[in-house]
C-alpha cells in the first residue's frame, strides 16, 4: 500500500524560485550587453552568461504547474471544472491585470526620458505602438492566439500559455483517470505535431511547443501520487548538474544546438530540460540547511510577482545608467545585477502580500460559495 504523500512539496516551490531567479539574470544579461550612449563601455559577464537560462526557467513554470496543480487538488478527478477554472482566474488574471495597468502607464514615463536606441530589447517592449484592441487582447490573456507580442513586457508571452494550459487541466486529468499517463503524453505531442504541420495559424506557436512540458508535469504528479520511487541523491546530484550544464553550454553557442540531431530546437531542449529536471527533484528527497530552505521557499512564493515585474525594474534603471552617467561596463553590470534583484524583490513582496494573496483567497471562498457541492 502507498503511503500518503505530501501535497506541498518544498523542493518544487524554491525550483520555482530559482526559475526566477534564472529569468532575471537572462534579462538583465539582454539589457546590459549593449551601449545605450556613445560614452558607455560594452563587456560581456561570464557570471551572467552563465545564469543566462530564461528560457528553460519558463518552461520548468510550465512544467511546475502541471505537478503541483495535480498534486495539490486531491479530489480534481471530482471536483467541477468551473471550480477549478474559478481558484486559478484569481490566481492569476489580478495580478497579472494589475501589472499590465502599471506597465502601460510606466510606458508613457520610459519614452519621455529614455535616451537609447528604441530598437534594443529593454526598449523594445515599451516604444511600440499599440491600440485599445491590443489592450483587450492583454486583458483577455488571448494575444498570443490573435494578437501582437512583444508589448508593454515582454516577459507577458508565458502568461497566456500558461492559462490556457489550466482550461485543458481537467481534460488532462480525465485521460490519466482512464487511460493513463499515455494519455497527457500523446496530447502533448499532438500539440507539437499541429505546430510542425503548420495548420493552426497562431500568433504564437510556443503554446503548442511547449505543451508537452505541461502535459508531462501532470504525469509526474500522477507517478509521485502512486509511486514510492526516489531517485539516489548522487544520482539526483550529477544528473542535475549534468542538464544545467548541457543548457548552459547551448544558451552560450559552445555546444549548439545543431549537435543535438534527435532535437529540433532550442525550444523543445528546453523544454526537455525542464521535464527531466522536475522530475528528479520531485522524486528526490532533498534536504538544505534550513535558513537556506527558507530562502528558496519564501523566493518561490513570490516568484509570480517577480516574473511580472522585474522587466520593469530592468527597464528604468537602464534609464538610470543615463541619468547617474554610469558608462563603465563594470560599475554598470554591479548596479544593474544588484538592484535589479533588490528593487523587484521589494516590488513582489507588496504584490505578493497585498494582491496575490488576497485574491487566492478570494478565488477560494468563491468557488467554494458558487459551486457548494451541496
Amino acid at each position: 500500500m502507498v503511503a500518503k504523500k505530501k501535497t506541498n512539496l518544498t523542493q518544487l516551490t524554491w525550483l520555482r524560485g530559482i526559475a526566477a531567479f534564472w529569468v532575471i539574470c537572462s534579462h538583465v544579461n539582454r539589457a546590459t550587453e549593449v551601449a545605450y550612449t556613445e560614452k558607455d563601455t560594452v563587456s560581456s559577464s561570464v557570471l551572467l552568461s552563465i545564469f543566462d537560462l530564461g528560457t528553460l526557467g519558463v518552461a520548468l513554470f510550465f512544467t511546475l504547474s502541471g505537478v503541483t496543480l495535480f498534486i495539490s487538488n486531491r479530489d480534481i478527478s471530482t471536483e467541477s471544472p468551473i471550480r477549478f477554472y474559478v481558484k486559478r482566474f484569481f490566481r492569476i488574471w489580478p495580478a497579472y491585470a494589475f501589472a499590465l495597468i502599471i506597465y502601460i502607464c510606466a510606458g508613457f514615463l520610459f519614452r519621455e526620458w529614455y535616451v537609447g536606441d528604441p530598437k534594443y530589447w529593454v526598449a523594445d517592449q515599451f516604444t511600440k505602438d499599440y491600440t485599445v484592441k491590443d489592450v483587450l487582447m492583454y486583458l483577455s490573456l488571448s494575444f498570443n492566439i490573435s494578437g501582437t507580442g512583444g508589448l508593454f513586457n515582454n516577459a507577458f508571452w508565458s502568461l497566456p500559455v500558461e492559462f490556457q494550459y489550466y482550461l485543458a487541466f481537467p481534460l488532462i486529468v480525465l485521460l490519466l483517470r482512464f487511460v493513463g499517463i499515455i494519455g497527457p503524453v500523446l496530447l502533448g505531442a499532438f500539440a507539437y505535431l499541429l505546430y510542425r504541420s503548420g495548420a493552426v495559424d497562431l500568433s504564437s506557436n510556443l503554446l503548442l511547443i511547449f505543451a508537452f512540458t505541461f502535459c508531462s508535469g501532470a504525469c509526474i504528479g500522477s507517478l509521485y501520487k502512486s509511486s514510492d520511487f526516489r531517485f539516489n541523491l548522487w544520482f539526483f546530484i550529477l544528473t542535475t548538474f549534468t542538464i544545467i550544464l548541457m543548457n548552459v553550454l547551448m544558451v552560450n553557442q559552445i555546444v549548439p544546438i545543431e549537435m543535438y540531431i534527435f532535437i529540433p530546437n532550442e525550444w523543445v531542449f528546453f523544454g526537455i530540460s525542464s521535464v527531466a529536471l522536475v522530475a528528479l527533484v520531485t522524486f528526490s528527497d532533498i534536504e538544505l540547511p534550513s535558513k537556506l530552505d527558507r530562502f528558496l521557499e519564501h523566493y518561490g512564493k513570490v516568484s509570480y510577482s517577480t516574473y511580472l515585474y522585474h522587466n520593469l525594474v530592468i527597464a528604468f534603471l537602464v534609464v538610470g545608467i543615463s541619468y547617474f552617467e554610469i558608462h563603465n561596463s563594470s560599475t554598470r553590470l554591479i548596479y544593474m545585477i544588484i538592484f535589479s534583484f533588490l528593487i523587484t524583490h521589494a516590488i513582489s513582496l507588496v504584490s505578493y502580500k497585498f494582491i496575490e494573496k488576497k485574491f487566492i483567497n478570494f478565488g477560494r471562498i468563491a468557488s467554494n460559495y458558487s459551486f457548494n457541492k451541496n
